[in-house]
């Protein structure tokens, strides 16, 4: 353990001395002698019969809160993603885009997705906002994984483009999703 501690320490002092920042490679590389040392001390405090009781509970208490975090977290962020009021490229988001344009294409048919006509708004382009630009990168890999063992019957994809759009109420021809702020809209039944 005292060899763990020395590795450590000269390590930080090392680069605090050469005036170097701390990054995530050099917690990277911290990781191997930290975690051992943690669990040297771990070992320690539960092999002693007086701070067995208080360590563990301690541990414990602190593994079930981390757990509470990381969880409520998750819930939380999903509810943001599903209550914004534009389009945030998650997971399900993208699956959702898809399946709505999988529901108006017919089974043997591939489906592409251009977004060059998404032109974003000044302050969507102030908050670097471009999530709607990797709705074509998720299509084409759902598209990939769909054909991977078969062929389509029909080699001539059909085409789809993705706009910005500021009311979504109003579904035109063609229009396979207008939902938080962007219209995708089949490109040869869409408005031009």
């Amino acid at each position: 353990m005292v060899f763990l501690l020395l590795v450590t320490l000269a390590s930080l002092a090392a680069a605090v001395a050469a005036g170097i920042s701390f990054q995530a490679r050099y917690g990277l590389i911290l990781f191997a002698p930290l975690f051992s040392i943690a669990g040297a001390a771990a070992v320690q405090l539960l092999t002693d019969n007086r701070t067995r009781l208080p360590f563990g509970l301690t541990a414990a208490a602190i593994t079930v809160v981390n757990i509470w975090f990381v969880l409520s977290g998750a819930v939380f962020q999903g509810r943001q993603l599903e209550e914004a009021p534009r389009f945030f490229a998650s997971y399900r988001n993208l699956e959702r885009v898809y399946q709505s344009l999988r529901r108006t294409v017919p089974d043997d048919r591939i489906i592409e997705v251009n977004a060059d006509k998404y032109f974003p708004s000044a302050q969507e382009v102030t908050e670097h906002f471009l999530d709607p630009y990797n709705i074509p990168y998720y299509v084409d890999a759902r598209e990939k994984e769909r054909w991977r063992r078969r062929t389509p019957a029909t080699k001539e994809p059909v085409h789809f483009e993705v706009s910005a759009q500021e009311n979504t109420a109003g579904n035109g021809p063609g229009v396979a999703l207008a939902w938080k702020n962007i219209r995708v809209t089949r490109a040869d039944q869409g408005d031009r």
